[in-house]
This record gives C-alpha cells, structure tokens and sequence, in this order.
C-alpha cells in the first residue's frame, strides 16, 4: 500500500524551498552588483590612468624634441669652434715666432755697424 502523503507538509517544504532559493537568488542578485560595481570603479580608475599616461607620454615626447633641438644646435656650435679653431696658431708656430723676435729684437740681439764691422775686418787682416 502506498504511504499517504500529508499535502500541508509537502506544501510546506515547496514553500521552504522556494524561499531557500530565492534568498540564494538575492545573494547571488547582490553580489552581482557589488562585482559591477566594483568592475564600473575599476573601468574609470583605468580610463582615469590611461588618460595620465597618455598625457604623460606625450610630455614625454616634447621633452625629447626640445633635448633632440638642444643637441643639434650643440652639434651646430662645436662645429663653428671646430671651424675657428683650424685658425688658431699650434704651439709649435709661436715658439718659432718668439724665436725669430728674438733674434730680430733690438734690444737684446747686438747689431753692428758698418763702421765696426769695418775695423773688425782690418782687425782680421791684420
């Protein structure tokens, strides 16, 4: 013979179940939101950056133009030193300047005249 079901007690447990399931379905629904949320919050933090880097990066880049022109106009000016100073005088040539006005300096070198050198020369003969 078959058991004999109460219908109340079966009612009862439907019920039970059905309010197990959507207590589990509203913390399913809550967590959800609070993972979109956190996801949504996440979304502008990365745009928030994102846009920081590119700003970032694009001083970057005009940092480096202003350096890449400063570098150039450096590269500009060593060669007009560079130029000038193919017409300096090396160390060599002034000492062989300073030589010569000093053989040719009247104070220091002793010239003779014509009168002495004259006299020198009887002298020698003699």
């Amino acid at each position: 013979m078959a058991k004999k079901v109460d219908f109340s007690s079966v009612v009862s447990e439907i019920v039970r179940r059905l309010n197990d399931y959507g207590r589990r379905i509203r913390l399913l629904e809550q967590r959800i939101e609070k993972i979109e949320n956190n996801i949504s919050g996440l979304e502008k933090v990365v745009e928030e950056k994102t846009s920081e880097v590119g700003i970032s990066v694009e001083r970057l880049f005009s940092k480096l133009d202003d350096l890449k022109k400063t570098i150039e106009e450096i590269s500009k000016d060593l060669e007009k030193i560079k130029g000038k100073m193919e017409n300096f005088v090396v160390k060599e040539e002034i000492k062989s300047l300073e030589s010569y006005v000093e053989l040719f300096h009247p104070l220091k070198s002793k010239f003779v005249t014509r009168d002495e050198l004259e006299r020198m020369l009887k002298d020698v003969k003699k």
